[in-house]
C-alpha cells in the first residue's frame, strides 16, 4: 500500500497489491517500490528487499526454510533469496513483519537442528539389507550418542583381508621359500608373527607367485603328515614285534637310573596308543611324564610338603643304638 505523509498525518493514495507488509509501509510513509526507485535508476541494488524478495522470503520461511538457507545459498543450501545484510536492514525497517519472520526463522532452525541425521537414525537395515542388531555407545562421532551396527557385515569385514605392504610381501615370500609353516608367521602373539592369516589368504589369492609357492608347500606338508599318520598307525596297529621295538625306543629316552622308569615308559606308550601324544613330541614331553611320576611317587620329598623323608632305622645318637623307630610311641591307626 502506498501512502503519503502530510503534516504528520497519513493519507492513503492507492493500494499496492503485492506489498508483503502494508502496515509497516504505512508507518514508513513509502512503499518498497518507491524506496527502491532511486537505487534502480542509479543502476544499484536496493538497500531493502523488493516486494518480490520479501514475498519470497516469507513463503520460504512458512515452508520451513531457515535463515541460513535463505541468505547463505550455495550448492548444498540452494540459491539465496537475499543477502544477510539486506535481511537485517529490512527486518529493522519493518519491525512488525520482521519480528514475525524472525520467530519463524528461529522455529525453523530449531526444527532442522532436531531433525539433523534423522534419515540415518530412522534406518532399520544396513546397506546390505541386514537388520541392525547391535547398539554401542559412540564417543568418536560428534553429536552422536550411539551407533547401530550389523553383526553380519562386521563378521564379513573381519574375515576379509587386504593386501599387505611390499616389505611384508617380501618377508612372507622369504619365509615360504624356507619351507616355514603358515602358522609360524600368521599366529598372533608368537615371536615370528608377521601378518594375520586373513591377510595372508588375500595375499596368496592376489599374488600369483606367492600362490604357487603356497601350493608347493602344501604338497610337502601333506606328504609329511601322511608319513606321520602312517608311522603312528604302525605303532598302534602294528605287530607285537613293532610295538616292542617302539617300547624299546621310548625306554632308551628315559634315564635308566630313574626310579619308576618302567612306569614312565608305560605312560608314554599308553599316550601314544590313545593318540593324546604324537610320536614327534615324545622327546619334548618326557620331562612332563617324569615330573608327573615324581609327584605321584616322591623319592626325596613328601607328596604333600617339602620336608626331607627320614628312615625309621636311622640312629639318633652317635654313642648309642637307639633308632628313630624306637621312639615312636603311637601307631598310625591309634
Amino acid at each position: 500500500m502506498i501512502v503519503q505523509r502530510t503534516n504528520n498525518t497519513l493519507s492513503e493514495t492507492h493500494a499496492c497489491s503485492d506489498c508483503p507488509h502494508p502496515a509497516d509501509c504505512a508507518n514508513m510513509g513509502k512503499c518498497l517500490t518507491e524506496m527502491a526507485e532511486p537505487f534502480i535508476a542509479a543502476k544499484q541494488f536496493s538497500r531493502w528487499m523488493l516486494p518480490t524478495q520479501a514475498q519470497a522470503v516469507e513463503a520460504a520461511l512458512r515452508a520451513g526454510r531457515s535463515h541460513r538457507q535463505i541468505t547463505g545459498g550455495g550448492k548444498r543450501l540452494g540459491p539465496a533469496i537475499c543477502t544477510p545484510g539486506k535481511w537485517t536492514k529490512h527486518m529493522t525497517a519493518y519491525p512488525k513483519w520482521g519480528s514475525e519472520m524472525e520467530l519463524l526463522a528461529k522455529a525453523n532452525s530449531k526444527a532442522l537442528e532436531d531433525n539433523k541425521g534423522s534419515h540415518k537414525r530412522n534406518k532399520t537395515h544396513c546397506k546390505n539389507g541386514h537388520l541392525f542388531d547391535r547398539v554401542v555407545p559412540s564417543y568418536m562421532e560428534r553429536g552422536r550418542g550411539e551407533r547401530r551396527l550389523c553383526s553380519i557385515c562386521m563378521k564379513a569385514k573381519g574375515s576379509r583381508g587386504h593386501m599387505p605392504p611390499l616389505a611384508i610381501v617380501r618377508q612372507v615370500k622369504a619365509l615360504m621359500l624356507e619351507k616355514r609353516s603358515i602358522s609360524s608367521f600368521t599366529k598372533w602373539g608368537e615371536k615370528g608373527f608377521v601378518l594375520y592369516h586373513r591377510h595372508f589368504t588375500a595375499l596368496r589369492k592376489e599374488n600369483a607367485e606367492i600362490g604357487l609357492i603356497y601350493a608347493d608347500n602344501i604338497k610337502i606338508i601333506n606328504s609329511r603328515s601322511q608319513i606321520q599318520r602312517h608311522h603312528l598307525h604302525r605303532i598302534i596297529h602294528g605287530s607285537p614285534a613293532v610295538q616292542r621295538r617302539c617300547y624299546t625306543e621310548i625306554s632308551s629316552l628315559v634315564s635308566r637310573h630313574l626310579p619308576g622308569r618302567d612306569d614312565v615308559v608305560q605312560e608314554i606308550f599308553e599316550a601314544l596308543l590313545d593318540k593324546s601324544l604324537h610320536p614327534d613330541d615324545v622327546r619334548l614331553r618326557i620331562d612332563r611324564f617324569v615330573g608327573d611320576q615324581n609327584r605321584m611317587f616322591p623319592t626325596k620329598y613328601r607328596k604333600f610338603g617339602n620336608d626331607d623323608l627320614v628312615s625309621l632305622d636311622q640312629v639318633l645318637f652317635e654313642d648309642g643304638n637307639t633308632t628313630r623307630g624306637d621312639t615312636v610311641s603311637r601307631g598310625l591307626w591309634d
